[in-house]
């Protein structure tokens, strides 16, 4: 009875193991699918404010977004040369580094 007892909680102990194994893949697959559609959604973005920096609170509004290091895909992009600024974004964006 005791050899039983042994063998069936080290199964389950083996199957709860395997099973979080898959899950901690799943995840970390799933969190790779969340970056590649955050760029997405960043490069969604740059369009939609360039399209309106016609306007001043679309100007506005993309220097704050260029502006703040919340968003460090979006500064990744702008040096990998994925987002290209305008002249006058560019000269803006120097001022603040200098």
């Amino acid at each position: 009875m005791r050899k039983h007892l042994l063998l069936t909680s080290l199964a389950l102990t083996l199957a709860a193991g395997s099973l979080h194994a898959s899950e901690a893949n799943d995840g970390s697959l799933a969190q790779n699918m969340l970056s590649e559609s955050s760029v997405q959604d960043m490069k969604r973005q740059h369009r939609v404010m360039t399209q309106a920096a016609l306007s001043e609170v679309g100007m506005e509004a993309r220097r704050k977004l260029m502006q703040s290091n919340k968003d460090d895909i979006y500064h990744e992009m702008m040096k990998s040369g994925d987002i290209n600024l305008s002249k006058s974004d560019q000269f803006s964006k120097d001022q603040l580094t200098h």
